[in-house]
């Protein structure tokens, strides 16, 4: 358990403890054994104000090419943003909803998306 967590309220403990078990279960899902094998790409975002200039399309092909280069597969989570990455080659392989079911959720249900884009995809 993250060293944060143990400060946190009762709550939040049991909602990450609830998202983590179903992030797992979709990487088991739709990764499997491959996981250990293939890049992540995480942490990707821009500033709305320098959206469209092509910043985070650069960055995405420079992994892709390098991930290429090693014949390694790419993985990603996403909430909203995987049409982004479509065009690159990455395809949704699982998803799951994480709130839904909770009463003491605040806000509307997120639903997170595993995509995957193989190495040496053809959209490269």
């Amino acid at each position: 358990m993250k060293l944060w967590l143990w400060s946190a309220p009762t709550e939040l403990k049991k909602r990450f403890v609830e998202a983590n078990s179903k992030l797992e279960a979709i990487f088991k899902d739709g990764l499997g054994d491959k996981r250990k094998d293939m890049y992540e790409l995480r942490g990707l975002a821009t500033d709305p104000a320098m959206q469209g200039r092509g910043y985070g399309s650069a960055l995405v092909t420079t992994l892709i090419v390098m991930a290429d280069a090693a014949g390694r597969g790419i993985w990603l989570l996403t909430t909203s943003a995987y049409t982004f990455y479509e065009p690159f080659g990455f395809r949704v392989v699982s998803s799951v909803v994480i709130g839904a079911d909770n009463p003491k959720w605040d806000g509307e249900p997120v639903t997170a998306r595993l995509m995957v884009r193989p190495a040496n995809s053809a959209d490269s």
